[in-house]
């Protein structure tokens, strides 16, 4: 008896055809938890900083997101709010830091952000 089999049990499902519901699925594009007139609310703000703007020479805008947006919701928040398809999105999720200051312990606030990567024609003018 070998360790690795090649004969697979194949079980044909009666009843239900499976391409019915992949044609169901493309059909009904999945909705985001995110309502379409509250998509300002995915994308705080455009994040600038010394790097952010290299990026944004290359076509590439960072930006401040909500703690609950998936790259599924900046995807659809930067099409409707700016008008331009991205390419992709990278998002990460930035720390809380321990500060000190004035004899005072504190802390910043970590935030998450998305890096939207456009094609070469396209701009967001950021003011």
């Amino acid at each position: 008896m070998a360790i690795f089999s090649t004969k697979k049990n194949k079980k044909e499902k009666k009843g239900k055809d499976s391409s019915v519901s992949s044609d169901a699925k493309k059909n009904n594009p999945e909705v985001s938890h995110v309502a379409m007139n509250n998509m300002s609310s995915v994308l705080l703000c455009p994040r600038i900083t010394e790097k952010s703007s290299m990026l944004g020479e290359k076509g590439s805008y960072v930006f401040e997101i909500s703690d609950r947006a998936n790259k599924h919701d900046v995807f659809t928040a930067v099409k409707a709010v700016y008008g331009v398809t991205p390419i992709k999105v990278n998002i990460t999720n930035l720390p809380a830091k321990k500060v000190f200051s004035r004899g005072r312990a504190g802390a910043k606030s970590g935030i998450k952000k998305a890096v939207v990567y456009l094609k070469s024609g396209d701009k967001i003018e950021i003011a």
